[in-house]
């Protein structure tokens, strides 16, 4: 007869795969706190095992939707397709598909979040991935440049920190709103350009991983 250690730790072993995160949450839920430490340690053996490329999807999940790209809709429309591939719905998606309010969301991401944090080794900071997507919301014509730039300095500054400084956001700022024929300047494009699709790169390989999850 299995114990039911034993079966908690099939189970784990069974979950390996880029959602692993959510099994081990759902399985911390199922038999309670006190597993947690059994949990981490079984997760830290798989992740060894995987070579540590587990994808922090709940980051990619709250980054997406923090920036503004994903609407409520469009969080709930994504965890509603994933409840549907399920036999017994994982209770982290259900809250997703509940949440009302981008705080809902951070509440229902929150544990996922802080494991993420602790068990994904040189994760790209949320604030690359979240001016990435303000710059994909640009090219889509949701945003001017003076708005992608000063929403972009603020994120830099107040938000996880991002690979370019604030100032550097602002600089070009107060150029444009000194100069308005910079708009026509093409160096100037190719300037915006160069300083942003590093940016948008990162927003478009999570969304590509989103819609793989």
């Amino acid at each position: 007869m299995t114990s039911s250690a034993e079966g908690l730790e099939i189970t784990i072993i069974q979950s390996m795969g880029n959602h692993i995160i959510m099994q081990v949450h759902t399985i911390i839920q199922t038999h309670g706190r006190t597993r947690h430490n059994t949990v981490r340690t079984l997760l830290v053996f798989i992740l060894i095992l995987r070579g540590g490329s587990m994808i922090p999807i709940a980051h990619y999940l709250y980054e997406i939707s923090f920036s503004g790209y994903y609407q409520k809709k469009d969080w709930q429309n994504w965890a509603d397709q994933r409840i549907l591939k399920q036999t017994i719905a994982e209770e982290w998606l259900n809250d997703i598909s509940l949440a009302n309010s981008i705080e809902m969301l951070s509440n229902a991401l929150g544990d996922l979040l802080i494991s993420e944090r602790f068990e994904v080794k040189n994760r790209t900071p949320s604030s690359d991935a979240i001016i990435g997507y303000y710059y994909l919301m640009y090219l889509e014509g949701k945003f001017s440049l003076q708005e992608l730039l000063l929403k972009s300095g603020d994120e830099a500054d107040g938000g996880e920190g991002a690979s370019v400084e604030c100032e550097e956001f602002y600089a070009i700022s107060s150029q444009l709103e000194k100069d308005i024929f910079l708009m026509e300047d093409t160096d100037f494009h190719r300037k915006i350009s160069v300083l942003y699709e590093p940016f948008g790169k990162i927003a478009q390989q999570q969304m590509e991983e989103l819609e793989m999850y």
